[in-house]
């Protein structure tokens, strides 16, 4: 299967009907707008299809952020919920902006399903950050939009799950005619968990440059070789090759340059780097 893929969710042979319990529905209903209601959400979902995390985010334009769109996690939910968070509070600071699956639906209006191979990932950190740690092995996204706004339900699963069946995808664009709705309401009653920060001029590295500079940082020439690269995107690995290290060297200036800054993974080098104003 491709990265990601478009699906049908009526096709004929794997259609069938939604029974929905008004009671279910009704108990979702009263927790729009409090902090119970993406995992209420999350159960109603999961009583047809199910899911190991879900995820509920919010798309709009702005123009302050070089992408021209700010994207607003609104909650997820799971049995390992504080491992989902940090997760999620990692992937809406780094990258929701160069996510493949969400930049291809950008400007996109109407409803689509959409799967997502997390094995064809290309990107090795972008896998390795986000999906390794939980296990997660397939995605699915159901998503809805309009010019103004786009509301995107995503369903992850573990390692050795099956993928989304064609069955599964028609029974959620079925639930998205009246989720939706009261993800809209939520969202407009509810504080997000956290709107993606638009990037400030300058590459992470220069930024990194200018805050070392600033705070006068003592970092050794090695200890700064090795934090520019990983700011340029590369794993201790390749930058212990690019630098002619071995990785058991690279790993200790890592450690040194961390301990300086007072940081603890590459995420939060990143989040430090841009820190500064």
């Amino acid at each position: 299967m491709a990265p990601h893929a478009f699906a049908s969710a009526r096709a004929r042979d794997d259609y069938r009907s939604l029974s929905i319990s008004p009671r279910a529905l009704g108990d979702l209903v009263g927790r729009v707008g409090t902090p119970d209601f993406v995992r209420s959400l999350g159960q109603f979902v999961t009583g047809d299809v199910q899911a190991d995390a879900i995820h509920l985010e919010r798309v709009r334009p702005d123009a302050r952020n070089p992408s021209g769109y700010a994207t607003e996690w609104i909650g997820s939910t799971g049995d390992e919920y504080a491992l989902i968070c940090e997760i999620m509070d990692r992937y809406y600071a780094a990258y929701c902006d160069r996510d493949p699956l969400f930049v291809s639906i950008r400007g996109a209006t109407g409803t689509l399903l959409i799967q997502r191979d997390v094995g064809a990932l290309t990107d090795d950190g972008f896998r390795k950050e986000i999906f390794t740690p939980a296990r997660i092995a397939q995605e699915c996204v159901i998503s809805h939009g309009t010019r103004n706004e786009r509301y995107s339900l995503g369903l992850a699963r573990c390692e050795g799950r099956a993928a989304f069946t064609l069955q599964e995808l028609a029974v959620l664009r079925q639930m998205s005619e009246f989720l939706f709705p009261l993800c809209e309401m939520h969202a407009r009653t509810a504080a997000a968990r956290r709107i993606s920060t638009p990037r400030r001029e300058g590459t992470p590295v220069s930024r990194f440059e200018e805050r070392i500079a600033r705070e006068e940082i003592r970092l050794s020439r090695r200890e700064g070789e090795i934090c520019r690269c990983l700011l340029s995107g590369k794993t201790i690995p390749e930058s212990a090759q690019m630098l002619e290290l071995k990785l058991s060297t690279a790993e200790s200036y890592v450690k040194r340059a961390f301990a300086k800054l007072k940081v603890r993974t590459k995420w939060e080098l990143l989040q430090w780097a841009h820190s500064y104003d």
